[in-house]
């Protein structure tokens, strides 16, 4: 049997620039472009990327949180390990076929319990469609 190949990047979803994530927010969506796709049928799709963002000295191990999610359904979480820049890796995550020609839209959500303003600085989100 030969494994699914790869039929292309239907999707890759990326900031346009930083976002400032106030203290004590919860649920913020960081606004994306390239966010949205239609995934076919028979098609499952794999998501995977990077999120780099930054939080501020002092804040604790699990206070900035986020998400990404496809239509709702989580495919990718991080948080922090300790202050200052970092890259976290989402992904690999699949979509499974979803039996009819299905609208996507792939969201970031972060939640910011430190003590001071945090932010996303870069996302890069590619979904792969596989037949």
């Amino acid at each position: 049997m030969i494994p699914p190949q790869p039929k292309s990047t239907v999707a890759r979803a990326r900031t346009t620039g930083s976002t400032s994530i106030s203290s004590g927010s919860s649920n913020v969506s960081v606004p994306l472009t390239g966010n949205t796709w239609t995934q076919g049928a028979t098609e499952a799709d794999l998501v995977f990327g990077t999120v780099t963002y930054t939080v501020p000295g002092g804040c604790g191990f699990l206070e900035f949180t986020g998400q990404v999610q496809v239509n709702g359904t989580v495919v990718g979480a991080f948080n922090n390990i300790g202050s200052g820049q970092s890259t976290a890796t989402i992904g690999p995550a699949a979509v499974l076929e979803p039996g009819a020609s299905t609208g996507r839209v792939l969201t970031l959500v972060v939640t910011n319990n430190c003590s001071s303003s945090a932010s996303v600085d870069a996302a890069k989100i590619d979904v792969v469609s596989f037949r």
